[in-house]
């Protein structure tokens, strides 16, 4: 609920996984969704985000797309940062901050917009971390409209 309003109902884990806008995305879930701002476009048919540097992300399929270039931002949880195989797509990332808690810690770092993008990662790792590669599937990323609104 914000502001009176019922922005999405349904059991935590159903909103955790599937949020209807950027609101829900952010309130459920510590940390929060991380969040890019990215230009949705086609190639060959396929939608991806084009990020700053020229990095370009295959996304999953969106009925509601039907222009050349939309503003979007999209979201990708910080468990999700870690993917491995199939189209886990790596993205390098400068490191500020690598908050240690034992088994998981959470390495704070900057997108390719500036943006924190938080990365968390399970077992031993090396503490003088400079850089991160985030790596994701295009099955985990919600992509949301300029209005924060999902887009499926």
């Amino acid at each position: 609920m914000r502001a009176g309003r019922i922005e999405q109902f349904g059991r935590p884990i159903d909103l955790y996984s599937d949020p209807n806008n950027i609101f829900v995305a952010g309130f459920l879930g510590s940390p929060k969704m991380n969040m890019l701002s990215a230009q949705l476009v086609r190639h060959n048919g396929a939608a991806r985000a084009q990020l700053a540097g020229d990095i370009s992300i295959p996304l999953p399929e969106i009925r509601e797309f039907s222009g050349n270039v939309q503003q979007i931002t999209i979201g990708i949880r910080p468990e999700h940062m870690e993917r491995r195989g199939g189209d886990a797509t790596p993205m390098d990332l400068p490191v500020d901050v690598v908050e240690e808690l034992g088994g998981t810690r959470y390495v704070y770092a900057r997108g390719p917009s500036g943006e924190q993008v938080i990365v968390e990662q399970r077992g031993q790792r090396d503490p003088d971390t400079k850089t991160v590669t985030a790596r994701f599937l295009k099955d985990d990323i919600r992509v949301f409209d300029a209005d924060g609104n999902r887009l499926r």
